[in-house]
């Protein structure tokens, strides 16, 4: 089995205050700690996982400059057989329709039979890119997987994870594109030599080009939410705060 997952390196933004940059389109990342996606981070362990079981061939890619292949390294420190950055002249925002197409023109020249991304990234939140690359490629797909639980020739089992508690199993062909949203089995350690050593292999540098649709929505621009607290007090008797409050109700909806 060929398995190719999709990497991304993101924020960490449970302390991270968040400002725009001075161009109004970007973040500014001064100060920012960066990391694996987490719910690429689930991905990958699953991808081993499948290669330790099943045998094969396990890639990994991600798009961006230089500083994104901490990832790439980390992942072969990991298991990961090869490795592969796609670049792009412009620094600019990629949006998730054109991101899925130049993924879709890489997975055209490896050859994958399973494609692994995250449910979403913690920084955007658009849970898109997956399901819009199974599109392209005109494959099966399942989102929120949980569970991989039979492989077999031509297929895969796997268990979804749906609203109040339930969960789906569905049984799907290959080549297929899954979007992970947990797993059992945390990440595995990598150390800090074993990132090191990984450093000296190669890693692939691909031009980002797309075999799909361009971009379909275009960033317009970051903004800081700006939260408003107001109190009211209602001294009146009962009678009067109750007219009140049903007069603030109906104004403020």
């Amino acid at each position: 089995m060929r398995v190719l997952v999709c990497l991304k390196r993101v924020p960490e933004l449970a302390e991270a205050e968040l400002r725009p940059a001075a161009d109004g389109l970007s973040v500014d990342g001064q100060g920012l700690v960066w990391e694996l996606n987490e719910w690429d981070a689930f991905a990958l362990e699953w991808a081993l996982r499948l290669i330790e079981q099943a045998g094969g061939e396990l890639s990994v890619v991600s798009l961006g400059g230089e500083e994104d292949e901490e990832v790439l390294f980390r992942a072969l420190a990991m298991g990961a057989g090869q490795a592969v950055r796609l670049h792009r002249a412009e620094r600019t925002w990629l949006d998730p329709a054109a991101l899925a197409a130049a993924l879709a023109e890489l997975a055209g020249r490896i050859g994958p039979d399973l494609i692994l991304t995250g449910v979403q990234s913690a920084d955007l939140g658009q849970a898109q890119v997956g399901v819009r690359l199974a599109s392209i490629l005109g494959w099966p797909y399942a989102t929120a997987v949980i569970g991989l639980e039979e492989v077999r020739e031509g297929g895969l089992t796997v268990r979804r994870e749906l609203e109040g508690g339930l969960e789906e199993r569905l049984e799907i062909d290959l080549p297929a594109v899954l979007t992970i949203q947990s797993n059992p089995n945390p990440p595995r350690y990598v150390s800090v030599l074993g990132i090191r050593k990984a450093k000296t292999r190669p890693l692939e540098i691909r031009p980002a080009q797309t075999a799909g649709p361009a971009g379909l929505s275009r960033l317009a621009g970051f903004r800081p939410v700006v939260k408003e607290r107001a109190v009211s007090w209602l001294d009146q008797d009962t009678d009067e705060a109750a007219r009140q409050l049903a007069d603030l109700i109906r104004e403020r909806g």
